[in-house]
């Protein structure tokens, strides 16, 4: 049996609440129905139903008293006046003896109205068996009638019955707006295919649309239309003047609404536009995406482009109705390219404001590297068993999925391992190794390896002779090595130690320190860090995100200060991290420069918790867990990060100066002596 039907279903808030469910266009007793589903509370009053020949008024049945008010979820019938049908579901009738000019076997077209507004248009051409009925579950089916009762899946009925089921097409016309204005080309329709949920196919179709005045068509136009889901371009039109119009669109059933059109400048506003971008400098490869914002809503056109500063097109001209993001990448052969987008805003309505053009400058900048390089930066030319010395590395993460870097003396020290989370950012950090407590002298390698890199540098250890112990002697002493040899000499530890921060500016910077109390007694430390430019916070208060804590003699935490950047216009940012012992007056300062560089926006990056392995060298370090909220460069990477401060060097300035001013002074009292 081959099936062809289309649905046309004009969805306004109304219609999303009426469904057609079931029909009964040849019943063996002669009565006639039409069955409609309410998705919410309705009121039908002033609904009709026309066929391809008559209209009828939906009304109660046989002049009986009725409540046009439908509730939610109910099934309810359209008989004719005449029905011997006898049913206790909700019913109304017709105004006369027929739906319609009486519903067509085979085929007939059904449309649903109120106020002069299509709510539902429905055709339908098939082979239908007398008695059957043609109903929707969750597609159209011939069916056994069941008048008043939800539809089921018939398959769930009837198991071992198969329904034939061919492609169906059903779509959907639906009017856009019932109001605009002059001057304004819009687009009038939305087609949506009903079916792709479960066809998943494109639709192909030609939609024809019509406008008339009060007695002549003006316009008539035919486009082929392509699309999955839905599209609206289905044919555009500018009103050049004020008045009620007819629109029509039409695929094989046409549906109409009637279009108010205002004079554009008949009604005075104040509407400016604003416009942003979500960062002022890029990467080249990057996304750069605009906001248009508008003070007051009324209708309006929006154009836009981008240029660079020698007038040279980056971006053709676009035009958009709506305030949804907007975003372009732009293609160039320089290195960089500073840009410039130009918005203009054209309401339809007689502005009276007169900021409806903006210009946004940005940059792009460099080529979006993919390229893992890992190098020894520095390293002591000779080391000595049992000291825990540092290596600098440089890192950049490409586009490796690997994440581990370990680094070691081949056969003399222990292990350092570190991971790398972030991709195309670039890391300077200083790496503890830590010797063994004894071993053979020579010239060894000091190899780091890892994000599918390796690279190696010479190292020349002092023989240090071997004393074999006891595992349970080592260990008892709690200062026994991994490797079951004494321990012969320990590294002093560092009262404050800047593990790792994060090198370019970004939204929310990221800073690690570590601090030891090295003395014999508790003491209470304050940290607090900032970025700055000269005298100029470049973060806000200085002391905003200030962090207090106490350690016990002995003790170490290592602390992370997250400091927000408010301020990205400085060309020579630097972070200030200071740490005040409760005992003393001046502050220990740790003070790096930082750079712009590539994307590092907290929601591009994967969240992980790094974890730095085991050196016997710390274990007796007590360590705070470091959570990261938003992930950034200063979360990215973990291991042990060695900065020394020259805050001594800085102290000794005052008394330099009080000195040089007090032997001048001594000078000119013996001068003025003589």
């Amino acid at each position: 049996m081959k099936l062809i039907f289309y649905i046309f279903l004009l969805l306004i808030p109304f219609s999303c609440a009426l469904q057609l469910s079931e029909i009964m266009p040849y019943p063996e007793d002669g009565n006639e129905w039409i069955e409609l589903y309410s998705k919410e509370d309705i009121n039908i009053t002033g609904l009709e139903i026309t066929d391809n020949l008559n209209t009828d008024q939906i009304i109660c049945c046989n002049d009986d008293p009725c409540d046009y008010h439908v509730s939610k979820n109910t099934t309810f019938l359209i008989l004719d006046q005449d029905t011997s049908m006898n049913t206790s579901a909700v019913h109304f009738c017709v105004d006369d003896n027929s739906i319609g000019n009486s519903l067509g076997n085979n085929e007939d077209r059904l449309i649903f109205k109120k106020d002069n507004i299509a709510l539902i248009n429905f055709s339908y051409n098939l082979t239908l068996p007398k008695g059957k009925s043609y109903s929707f579950t969750d597609r159209w089916e011939i069916s056994d009638p069941s008048p008043g009762i939800r539809n089921l899946n018939q398959q769930q009925n009837k198991p071992n019955e198969t329904v034939p089921r061919e492609t169906t097409s059903i779509l959907a016309i639906i009017p856009l707006f019932e109001k605009t204005t002059t001057n304004q080309e819009q687009n009038f329709f939305k087609v949506q295919n009903m079916a792709y949920h479960d066809s998943g196919q494109e639709t192909n179709a030609i939609f024809t649309l019509t406008i008339h005045n009060i007695t002549t068509k003006m316009h008539e136009s035919k486009k082929n239309i392509s699309f999955k889901s839905y599209t609206t371009a289905t044919g555009s039109y500018m009103f050049t003047y004020p008045g009620n119009y007819t629109i029509c669109g039409n695929i094989t059933t046409e549906t109409c609404f009637n279009l108010m059109v205002e004079d554009s400048f008949s009604e005075r506003c104040n509407v400016s536009l604003e416009t942003s971008t979500d960062k002022s400098i890029y990467l080249k490869g990057e996304q750069i995406k605009i906001t248009h914002n508008l003070r007051e809503t009324y209708p309006y056109s929006i154009e836009y482009h981008a240029e660079d500063l020698f007038g040279e097109v980056i971006k053709e001209k676009a035009t958009t109705t709506n305030n949804n993001q907007k975003s372009f990448t732009p293609t160039f052969e320089e290195d960089e390219k500073a840009i410039i987008i130009f918005s203009e805003l054209h309401a339809q309505c007689n502005n009276s404001n007169k900021d409806t053009k903006t210009e946004n400058l940005i940059v792009v900048k460099g080529n979006k590297s993919t390229e893992t390089f890992l190098k020894i930066v520095k390293s002591p030319e000779e080391a000595s068993y049992g000291e825990t010395f540092e290596a600098e590395l440089s890192i950049r993460k490409g586009d490796t999925r690997k994440s581990a870097v370990k680094i070691t003396v081949n056969g003399a020290s222990e292990t350092t391992s570190l991971n790398v989370y972030s991709k195309e950012q670039e890391f300077s950090i200083s790496v503890p190794i830590r010797m063994k407590e004894c071993g053979e002298g020579g010239t060894f390698e000091l190899v780091a390896e890892g994000l599918d890199n390796a690279v190696a540098k010479t190292i020349k250890i002092k023989e240090e002779p071997c004393n074999k112990k006891t595992k349970s002697t080592s260990s008892s002493s709690g200062s026994g090595s991994s490797f079951g040899y004494e321990r012969v000499g320990t590294a002093a530890k560092k009262e404050y130690e800047l593990i790792s921060f994060t090198k370019e500016l970004i939204d929310e910077h990221n800073s690690i320190v570590r601090i030891s109390n090295t003395d014999a007694s508790s003491h209470n430390y304050s940290i607090w860090s900032y970025i700055y430019d000269g005298s100029r916070s470049l973060s806000g208060e200085r002391e905003a995100n200030k962090k207090e804590l106490t350690l016990n003699p002995g003790q170490s935490k290592s602390i992370e200060l997250k400091t927000k950047v408010l301020d990205k216009t400085s060309t020579s940012p630097k972070l200030k991290i200071r740490i005040l012992r409760e005992d003393r007056k001046t502050p220990h300062e740790f003070t790096e420069d930082l750079s712009y560089g590539g994307s590092n926006h907290p929601t591009e990056i994967e969240t992980e918790e790094a974890t730095f392995e085991s050196n016997e060298a710390f274990e007796e370090q007590q360590t705070e867990n470091i959570e990261p909220k938003n992930k950034s460069i200063g979360n990215e990477l973990t291991g042990e990060v060695v900065y020394d401060s020259n805050s001594k060097q800085k102290s000794i300035i005052p008394f330099l100066i009080i000195i040089c001013i007090t032997l001048i002074a001594i000078g000119i009292i013996k001068y003025n002596s003589q």
